[in-house]
């Protein structure tokens, strides 16, 4: 019974780490907005509201807070055409179907997006990390492990290695909600390795969710 109880507190404290990890993204959030707010050359504004959308979260209640600089980036980029717009036009329709709580449309607007970045060799962390809560609303727990696995073993092979830092993450909240704390804390440590090397907040955090579980194995 305690055992159980662990588990349900290392869930509930890994899941309020989930969010956290989406305060990460607004310093550089802010920075661009700064940035944006000032820029005169409609090509330097494009670029910095791309840079915009590739950091800002994806979460369940979060995606009607932000402005929606998708449809910003895209109205732009039809009059400039500096960058293909179809993944973008994918993450606006994901995130339309989030908001209408279509969690499996969402997800496949979503993944059709990676499927895209993935042909660009592009770095796409905030969107990798934050789908995975989809399969949790839908309790798709072992779609969630076939589809992260396949994403890693991809990303092993073709690059780029910061995509599998929340492949790693990914999988390991999938041991977790099963009860696996060994393979949890091992695909935690993974991912941690590679957000060492990258980013130095998301590795803080890392650490700290194979500490949450480390104490539940106890």
């Amino acid at each position: 019974m305690m055992k159980k109880i662990l588990l349900l507190l290392a869930f509930y404290l890994l899941a309020s780490k989930c969010f956290a990890q989406n305060e990460f993204a607004r310093p550089t959030m802010d920075s661009l907005k700064r940035l944006l707010s000032v820029t005169k050359d409609p090509k330097d504004s494009l670029l910095l509201l791309q840079k915009l959308v590739d950091v800002t979260p994806i979460r369940e209640g979060e995606v009607a807070n932000y402005p929606d600089r998708v449809s910003a980036l895209l109205a732009l980029n039809k009059r400039l055409k500096l960058i293909d717009p179809a993944p973008y036009q994918l993450i606006g329709e994901g995130n339309t179907h989030w908001r209408a709580k279509q969690y499996v449309e969402a997800l496949q607007s979503l993944q059709a997006a990676i499927e895209l970045f993935d042909k660009q060799h592009k770095q796409i962390l905030p969107l990798l990390m934050n789908m995975r809560i989809l399969y949790n609303l839908m309790g798709n727990q072992e779609e969630r492990l076939a589809y992260y696995s396949k994403k890693l073993e991809y990303y092993l092979v073709n690059g780029p290695v910061f995509n599998t830092a929340p492949c790693y993450h990914a999988i390991g909240g999938y041991y977790l909600i099963k009860g696996a704390n060994n393979l949890a804390i091992n695909n935690y440590l993974k991912g941690a390795e590679v957000f060492r090397q990258y980013s130095p907040i998301y590795y803080s955090n890392a650490i700290s969710v194979v500490g949450i579980t480390c104490t539940s194995s106890n």
